[in-house]
This record gives C-alpha cells, structure tokens and sequence, in this order.
C-alpha cells in the first residue's frame, strides 16, 4: 500500500490544517488536498511545526473531483451512523475493520475528511467508494478534525508498517516452575507463616502467569532468589529445572563458597 493521500473538505480552522500536516508526516504521508476553506496562515504553520513542507506543497482545488484525481480508492470519513443496512448513504464499516483490506490495495487511496462543522455533505459521501467510522462513544461520536485524521492514518501504518516490535522468547514452563520453587524456599527460610506458603506460592505462579516473563527476566529472577537464599545461609546446587549457564544471558555464576565471594552485600547488583 502507497501512502495515502489525504483530503480536507472545506476545512474552517487553519489550526487543524496545521495539526493534519504534521500527523501525516508523523505517519509517512505528503500529499495533502484542500478543497476550498481555510487559508494556509502562520496559525497553521505553527501547528504543522516540522511538517510545513506538506503545507508548502498541498493542493489547493475548488472541487472534490480534482483532489481525488489519479486515486483508485475514495475513502469518505463519517461520525454519522444509521445502524440500517438499507440506508446505505450513512451505514459506514469500522474503519478496524477495513484496514487490513485497505493496505492490500495495489492503487491510491484518498482519505477524504468533512467540515468540521457538519461533515460530508450526502453527495460528497455518495462519491465515496467506501464510507468508513471510527468507533466513538455514543454520548459525543464527532471527533475533532485532526484527531480524526491522526487516528485513521494510525490505523493504517499499524497495519502496513513493516517494522514490528522484536518477539522475545517467553519463559519456559520449567523456568516458571524452578522460579516458583525458589520462591517457596524463601518463604520456609525467610520466617513466613508456614500454612501459608503453598497458598502463597500458588498466588505467585498466577502471578507469574499472567505477567509472562521472558526467558532473561525469569533467569534474572532466579539468580535475585538464589542471591536471597544465600543471604539467609541457605547454600543449594543448580536443580534440574534451573536454566543452565550457557543459556543465563549476563548472569554471573553463584558462587560455591563464601570465601570466594568479595566483601559486600549478598544483594549488591555488583555481587
């Protein structure tokens, strides 16, 4: 998918003109396509701060027609909803919903945004190819014209951006286990009520649970208990569901006797 053209309707503030600059540039777009309204003033510049040059070089047309020129796909944007298949004028789809097919799309598409104060009028929103919403609350569904924009061109770069955030490997069933062990025998060592520590440790492996913790945070863990049971004189060989040296990312080895250890404290980071 290009990146989308985006088109202002009519727009009254110059303030929002500056604000849909710079979330375009923010989300990867340049082609900016006023009809009629506003003048591009300081006001706007000042909104747009780093993306001025998308203001520098928007089309400034008298016509819908010409602002959609050379796109494939129209995309009118709408807060008015009927809720009535029949009324196909104002029956938008969830822009959520459109956007994994909208970033398929192998032409243009123009993003097209109403007045702030009314919209699209019907027969702009009759030249739409496809009328999207974006899901607001009842009690006010109108959105302010840049939020608007910002939230529609989101959605699209989430969805074609190629970029996505690295996948860590999630600890193992075994590492949550040993963790949970651990934590247990600090509970015993540590002067805790001992009726209560199975309840305990059952509330930590939920917990565990749900936090999902990666590989390395899990070994982390174990290395801070392990350092907590040597503080208590607690003195333990690696068991067999302990996550092995080679595979302890940074984690230094625990040491095996106490005239090896430097003089500080069992908890210092350093330690």
């Amino acid at each position: 998918m290009a990146a989308p053209r985006v088109v202002l309707v009519d727009p009254l503030y110059e303030g929002n003109v500056g604000q849909v600059a710079r979330s375009m540039m923010n989300f990867g777009c340049s082609e900016l396509a006023i009809v009629k309204g506003t003048h591009i003033t300081d006001v706007a510049r000042d909104r747009a701060v780093h993306a001025q040059v998308i203001l520098d070089n928007a089309m400034r047309v008298q016509t819908f027609d010409e602002a959609t020129q050379g796109c494939d796909l129209v995309v009118g944007f709408t807060a008015r909803l009927t809720g009535l298949e029949r009324k196909y004028r104002r029956n938008p789809v969830d822009l959520r919903d459109w956007a994994p097919e909208a970033v398929t799309h192998p032409g243009h598409i123009a993003l097209v945004f109403g007045r702030e104060d009314r919209g699209l009028t019907n027969e702009q929103a009759d030249r739409c190819h496809v009328l999207a919403s974006i899901p607001t609350d009842e009690a006010y569904r109108s959105m302010n014209l840049a939020h608007a924009v910002t939230v529609a061109l989101w959605t699209l770069y989430a969805e074609r951006r190629e970029e996505r955030v690295k996948e860590y490997t999630p600890a193992t069933l075994e590492q949550i286990e040993r963790a949970n062990e651990m934590f247990g025998e600090m509970l015993a060592h540590g002067a805790y009520p001992a009726h209560k520590i199975e309840a305990t440790r059952t509330m930590f492996r939920r917990l565990l649970g749900r936090a999902r913790p990666t590989t390395w945070e899990a070994s982390t863990l174990m290395g801070v208990f392990k350092r907590v049971l040597w503080s208590l004189g607690v003195r333990r060989t690696r068991g067999p569901m302990e996550l092995p040296p080679e595979e302890r990312g940074d984690l230094e080895p625990f040491p095996r006797k106490v005239e090896d250890e430097p003089d500080r404290s069992p908890l210092d980071p350093e330690a």
